[in-house]
């Protein structure tokens, strides 16, 4: 694998700002930061906002506090990420808790799950044999659908689509199931060339303590193999991980402390539609409810919103912010790399204003003089620069279908989007300025 040694450093910034969204006066607030588990060590954090960090039994460091209107927690890390090599690396992490073995939130254990977990393993004596099947069967039944119709496991297994989370919660089931602690783990994979939140999942093995998995990307391992710079082979995301992860929580039900409280609503919560989404079967108001007195999940800070603003909708996209940057430059491992950086909204738009200026003035420029040539020079350089990326775009259309997604699939729809427009920038304009 290349560069499997290389141990990158990062900063990374991140904001919550509520208030677009809540016309409440306070909001009860949890809030996740990174810790050290081994393969992610934090260098330095700070936190600027209310309240102070407190560890729970899986190591997850959270923020409880009530939070007064008008503040902006904002915290900043600089942390090292390295990959994670299966039978050679040991995550530093406490062992399994009873909530790894036990039914949580999104991780019902279901009559219809336990036979399954029973039928794949008959005949495998040992717990990485038994995770292994497991994570192939994930793997190989379960087709990604951003946004998912329903979150948890059961619906996971029935509706056999769902989003990278949808794969962790089904794969923790089973491994449950089948008396193997495992949890999933929520975060964000952070490259220079892409930055998304992302989930997989944790087994138990005890001659390797907690092993991360990912079913997710072992369908998608075309793609994202090259993406992440790590062997073209699914088998890879079975208990190796590469080395651009960040680690937020570990766990799902997490318990709602009682120094997360503010003050009762003087008039009765008001559900906003645009925050309900199934979990387990039952409609529940994300931000604004609880589950059996716990939060379903934390990738993003979590809240409790007794009066929702009118600008919800408008405002939802930029609640919270997340920033990242290497302490080093690190070039793009393969051509996918690139082409998945050119997809960036920054550097499209870039090279969208340049294709536009360089067709212009193509087509304006006389033939004939000194500085029409210098201009035209220029011109040239510009056309040339955004040719480059045109073939680049296509090369990422290639790779935005190559993860073999759902139809419906944001990527997908937004990859091909993209391809129209440079179609149009880079192909269409300058016939339409020549027909003119």
């Amino acid at each position: 694998m290349a560069r499997a040694e290389q141990v990158r450093t990062f900063t990374l910034r991140s904001s919550f700002w509520p208030w677009d969204i809540a016309a409440d006066e306070s909001l009860a607030l949890l809030l996740p930061l990174p810790t050290s588990d081994g393969r992610q060590q934090v260098l330095d954090l700070h936190y600027d906002g209310p309240g102070t960090a407190a560890r729970d039994s899986r190591g997850n460091q959270l923020v409880s506090v009530t939070l007064p209107r008008g503040i902006r927690p904002t915290f900043t890390a600089r942390l090292t990420l390295r990959p994670h090599q299966f039978g050679v690396d040991r995550l530093e992490l406490p062992g399994p808790v009873a909530a790894d073995l036990n039914e949580e939130v999104l991780v019902p254990l279901t009559p219809e799950i336990r036979e399954l977990a029973q039928t794949l393993t008959q005949g495998e004596t040992t717990a990485e044999e038994r995770a292994r099947t497991f994570f192939r069967y994930v793997r190989d039944h379960v087709t990604y659908q951003y946004p998912p119709e329903a979150r948890g496991a059961q619906c996971t297994l029935t509706r056999r689509r769902g989003d990278c989370g949808e794969y962790a919660v089904l794969f923790t089931a089973l491994c449950r199931a089948a008396g193997i602690p495992a949890r999933p783990v929520y975060g964000w994979i952070i490259t220079p060339w892409l930055s998304t939140p992302h989930a997989w999942a944790e087994v138990w093995l005890d001659a390797h303590g907690w092993c991360p998995v990912d079913a997710n990307l072992a369908r998608e391992y075309r793609y994202w193999s090259h993406v992440l710079d790590v062997p073209k082979d699914p088998e890879f995301f079975f208990g190796s991980l590469d080395g651009y992860r960040v680690v937020f929580t570990r766990g799902t039900g997490l318990p709602w402390p009682a120094a997360a409280t503010a003050e009762p609503a003087a008039e009765p919560v008001k559900l906003d539609p645009a925050l309900a989404l199934k979990i387990d079967g039952r409609e529940v108001h994300y931000w604004q409810e609880l589950v059996g007195g716990r939060v379903p999940y934390v990738q993003l800070p979590y809240v409790l919103i007794h009066r929702p603003a009118s600008t919800l909708k408008k405002h939802m996209g930029k609640v919270y912010t997340f920033e990242h940057r290497p302490e080093r430059w690190i070039p793009p491992p393969n051509l996918i790399a690139l082409a998945t950086w050119c997809l960036q909204p920054k550097v499209f738009i870039a090279s969208f204003i340049a294709g536009l200026i360089a067709v212009t003035v193509q087509t304006f420029l006389p033939e004939q003089g000194g500085l029409a040539g210098a201009m035209g020079m220029m011109a040239w350089t510009l056309r040339i620069l955004t040719d480059v990326f045109t073939l680049l775009l296509f090369l990422a259309v290639a790779a935005g279908f190559l993860m073999a997604r759902g139809r419906n699939d944001y990527v997908t729809r937004g990859v091909t989007l993209l391809f129209i427009g440079g179609v149009i920038v880079y192909i269409m304009l300058p016939r339409w300025f020549d027909t003119l």
